[in-house]
Formats: C-alpha cells, structure tokens, sequence
C-alpha cells in the first residue's frame, strides 16, 4: 500500500504541474505577438504543448526581443508538459503492475479501473482500523447518508466529511457504471419506482450553483433598477430609484452592493447621481471661464 499511496502522490503532482503548465501556454499565446498568435490560434489541448515546444527563437541580430523572448517561454513551457507525460507514462506503468498484484478482484468489476482502484486501496491501507463493516467503509468515504431528521420528518442529507479522494473515485465508478451497467440501471429504476427523489441538479446541473435550488430567473428580466423604474430606454429613467435601508452594522457587505448600486444607477442610466452632478457642474464652470 506504501508504494501505491508514493507513486499516487506523484501522479497527482504530475497532473495539477501540467494543468497549470497548459494554461500558462494559452496565456501567453494571447498576449504574443501577432505572427505567433496566429500560429498557436485554434490548436487543441491535446497538441499545444508539442507545437509550443517545436518553436524556434531565432538569436540573429535585428530579431524582434519580445518575438524571440516569447518563444524561448514558450519552448520551455512546451518541453515541461512533454516530460510530465513522460513522467506520467512510468508512473501509470508501476501502478499497474502495483494494483494488479494487490487487489487483481478489484479490477475485475465493472466501471474500476487503475486510478480509482488504486485510490481505494491507499485509504484503506491508510485507515485499516476503521475498516470494520460496510456501513464503516461508507463513513469513511463520506457517502453514508447523515441523520438530519427535525422531529417531525424523517430525511438524511450527504455526509460532507470523510476522504474526498475515495469519495471522488467512488462517484466516478457510479457515473461509469449507470451508463452501461445493466444492474445499476435497474437499481436506479427501482428506487426511483419507490419513491426515491432524484439528487437535485440532475435534471438542471445549474440548480446547484443557485442557493436553495431557486428556480432560474426569466430570460426576459433586465437589471432590477431599470425594471424598478419602469424605464425601456436612458431617456425614461429620469427618476430616482430609492433603495431599501439596510443596518449598515449587521450587513456591511449588503450595504456597499446598495450604494455600488445606486451609483451605477445614477451616473450610467440616469445622469443624476451626485458624481454625475460635480462632474457637470466642473464642466460648466470651465466653459463660463473660457467664454468670460
């Protein structure tokens, strides 16, 4: 297990090096110039590190600095990535032949594979005390359902603790296994036929970003000042929208939304917001100088 859980370890530091290496490479070919950007627009991620690594700075005099500066970064950046996956080739070569030896049963079941088996194996090798029944294994992974019951209801919410590593292997075997496993298809149907609700945003994967599970606003609202004031156009929204008081004491963070609000408001939409009014009020002033 010590040795799966090393080469796990390098594995996972492989891949969060390259995710950053990539997206540095995609950073700097935006800002390149010109005749470089055009070359690195549109290509893939899968191939962005071996065009980045095959450019080729040129040193001769009268060579645009920046040009040359850009592509050295680049050529490096690019060879950095072409060496993680080299790194990762090995690395995913010894892990096999690691979990295969240990838990050869486990790979044998559908929708497991060299990660997540291998996941598996190094939070129960780290916890081999906790490993004393199923519902164990559950708690351990942070998927039993938790007692959440007010008195007079009787419900279970997700377990937000455990090991997120296993649970994240956990959930991707599912993911595999309702696609194209007949058992686990027939096992949703079945609790679903029961009663069982369905997760919430598995219907709208957005509902879970919204607090609550709020339904989704209108296509067709606007910004709530110019919906407020009833205004269809600039011209409209002459009058002052008053917002609702808030105690600046308890809701800091409210209270400056309000007043960045307001503000917006009055200068962008209106023209008669306090800054708005200095700011013509100034102007005024200097064309009564030059006039005088």
């Amino acid at each position: 297990m010590e040795a799966i859980r090393a080469l796990v370890v390098a594995k996972r530091s492989a891949r969060s090096v390259k995710i950053k290496t990539l997206n540095q490479i995609r950073h700097l070919s935006y800002t390149a110039p010109d005749q470089l950007r055009e070359r690195l627009k549109g290509v893939s991620r899968q191939q962005l590190a071996g065009r980045a690594a095959a450019l080729r700075p040129s040193a001769r005099e009268g060579a645009d600095p920046v040009l040359m500066a850009t592509k050295t970064a680049l050529r490096i950046l690019g060879r950095r990535v072409l060496a993680l996956d080299e790194e990762k080739a090995r690395i995913d070569a010894l892990l096999s032949e690691l979990v295969t030896q240990t838990a050869p049963e486990l790979l044998r079941l559908h929708g497991v594979g060299i990660d997540t088996a291998a996941t598996l194996l190094v939070t129960a090798g780290d916890n081999p005390g906790r490993l004393r029944s199923e519902a164990a294994w559950a708690h351990l992974c942070g998927t039993a359902p938790i007692p959440a019951s007010p008195g007079t209801v009787t419900r279970y919410r997700h377990g937000r603790g455990g090991d997120r590593q296993a649970n994240c292997a956990l959930r991707g075997i599912v993911i595999t296994r309702l696609r194209n496993d007949p058992r686990t298809q027939a096992y949703m149907t079945r609790r679903l036929a029961e009663g069982r609700p369905r997760a919430r945003g598995d219907q709208d994967p957005q509902a879970l970003r919204r607090p609550g599970g709020l339904p989704p606003p209108a296509p067709a609202l606007r910004h709530p000042l110019i919906l407020a004031a009833g205004a269809t156009s600039p011209a409209s929204a002459s009058r002052r929208v008053r917002l609702p008081r808030v105690d600046r004491h308890r809701h800091p963070s409210r209270l400056c939304a309000a007043i960045a609000g307001r503000l917006t408001f009055d200068a962008h939409i209106t023209g008669t917001g306090a800054g708005s009014g200095r700011l013509r009020t100034a102007q005024a002033r200097r064309q009564s100088a030059r006039t005088g």
